[in-house]
C-alpha cells in the first residue's frame, strides 16, 4: 500500500501502466473463470473488453459514482501525454482509456481493494466465453 502523499508523486502514465496490467489481469482471470475454452479463445474474448473503446466508454458509465480524489486522478489520466496511439480509437477514447487504466492503478497501489473490486466488478459483469 502506498500513502496518497506519494502516489501524487507518480506520474499518470505510471498508473496506467500498472492499471493496465490490473485490468488485463482481471479480464483474463475473469474469462478463464466461466470457461473451459482455450487459450486463443480466450485471447480473442479479452480483446473485447481490453481496448481502448471499451475502457472509454466504461469510464463514462463510472465517472458519477467517482469520489473527489478519483475524480482527480481521472483528470490527470486524460491530460497525460504519451507517444502511444490506439489502434482503434479516436484521440478521445485513447484519453479517456488512459483515465481509467490510471484509475486502476491508482486503486490498486493505494491498497483500495473493495473499491478495485467494485470498479472492475461493473466492468466485467456479464463477462463469458
Amino acid at each position: 500500500m502506498i500513502s496518497e502523499s506519494e502516489l501524487k508523486k507518480y506520474s499518470s502514465t505510471a498508473l496506467a501502466f500498472v492499471g493496465d496490467a490490473v485490468f488485463t489481469l482481471a479480464v483474463r482471470a475473469r474469462l478463464t473463470s466461466c470457461s473451459l475454452a482455450k487459450s486463443g479463445k480466450l485471447h480473442e474474448e479479452s480483446n473485447k473488453y481490453i481496448n481502448a473503446v471499451n475502457q472509454s466508454r466504461l469510464l463514462t458509465e463510472l465517472e458519477e459514482m467517482l469520489t473527489t480524489a478519483e475524480q482527480e486522478v481521472v483528470r490527470r489520466g486524460r491530460n497525460a501525454y504519451t507517444n502511444n496511439k490506439a489502434k482503434a480509437a479516436g484521440l478521445g477514447e485513447y484519453a479517456d482509456s488512459t483515465a481509467y487504466e490510471a484509475l486502476l492503478g491508482y486503486l490498486y497501489l493505494s491498497g483500495n481493494e473493495n473499491r478495485l473490486n467494485e470498479l472492475l466488478g461493473l466492468a466485467l459483469k456479464g463477462a463469458r466465453v
